[in-house]
C-alpha cells in the first residue's frame, strides 16, 4: 500500500448535523491538519460507513461531509477481492 499526499488545509474534515441514516444521532465534528481519529463502536454499528462518507463515498446520510483544501479521500478496503485472471490463491498451511 502506498499513501502519498502533501500538505493540506487546516481543517481535513468538516461535517455538520451529520446523521447516518437510521443509525446515529446528528453531530457536528471539524478534523484538523494533523489530528488523529479514531472510529469506535461494537460491530455493526456503522463506523466503514461514516469513513466512506468522509471521504465522498455514497452512502445514504442527511447533513453535510464535506473534505478540506487540497484533501485527497483515499479508502483501504479490508473486504477480500477476486483473484485476478490468470493467477490463483496460494493454499493455507494447517
Amino acid at each position: 500500500m502506498r499513501l502519498r499526499g502533501g500538505r493540506t488545509g487546516k481543517r481535513a474534515v468538516i461535517c455538520e448535523d451529520l446523521e447516518l441514516t437510521g443509525s446515529c444521532n446528528p453531530f457536528d465534528v471539524e478534523v484538523w491538519y494533523g489530528d488523529r481519529v479514531a472510529a469506535l463502536g461494537f460491530n455493526g454499528s456503522r463506523q466503514v460507513e461514516f469513513l466512506r462518507c468522509s471521504a465522498r463515498a455514497d452512502v445514504p446520510h442527511e447533513g453535510v461531509a464535506r473534505l478540506g483544501a487540497r484533501v485527497v479521500p483515499g479508502l483501504f478496503a479490508q473486504t477480500p477481492r477476486p483473484p485476478r485472471p490468470g493467477r490463483r490463491v496460494p493454499p493455507t498451511s494447517s
